[in-house]
């Protein structure tokens, strides 16, 4: 019974961190976040931050790793074997993965630490993308496919990203739609 009180506690506590440290990215960079404040802000002290969490990139680094497995597991659910002839399907997908946790995106998307884990997530999405049987070469040879698979979803990456940063100004759907249409015009020969 004493073993299921501490776990409750280290997960109420490990919620209070994450909490004051998503609040904290709302006022300033990341990487102007000390442990200081998550401490001052949850209201927890010093050891049991530091039970938790070896420091603030520690928080990041879980967030963001748990981002990267719905991500993949998004992945997984997806059917890339029309992506260049109907791009759509899957960018219904990418909105409905991107409104569930819109705004910690969105600061999170403000920071350059995002920038390593795009960079990871474009890597699992070009390779399984490439690797999907039956991927339509619409008549092209292998290396202009793989060409253009790279550029149009380092280009979809890249634009979401921009949304997510406030750098594009639209709704997501209008983000997605633009985006299906630069996808058809890719895949003309």
């Amino acid at each position: 019974m004493v073993q299921k009180k501490e776990y409750r506690n280290a997960v109420r506590s490990r919620r209070m961190i994450r909490e004051a440290f998503v609040g904290l990215l709302h006022e300033k960079p990341f990487e102007k976040i000390t442990a200081t404040d998550i401490i001052n802000r949850s209201g927890l002290n010093r050891s049991t931050f530091y039970a938790h969490y070896p420091d603030v990139k520690g928080i990041i680094d879980e967030i963001t790793g748990e981002i990267f497995t719905m991500f993949q597991q998004m992945l997984s659910e997806m059917d890339f074997s029309q992506i260049l002839n109907d791009p759509e399907p899957n960018l219904k997908k990418v909105v409905s993965f991107l409104e569930e946790n819109q705004d910690l995106y969105r600061l999170l998307g403000q920071s350059d630490v995002s920038l390593v884990y795009l960079e990871q997530m474009k890597k699992v999405l070009i390779r399984q993308v490439l690797d999907t049987p039956n991927l339509p070469t619409m008549g092209l040879s292998k290396s202009s496919v793989d060409i253009r698979i790279r550029m149009l979803l380092s280009g979809v990456i890249d634009a979401y990203r921009e949304w997510l940063s406030g750098g594009i100004n639209c709704t997501l759907e209008e983000l997605s739609a633009e985006v299906a249409m630069i996808a058809h015009t890719l895949s003309k020969k």
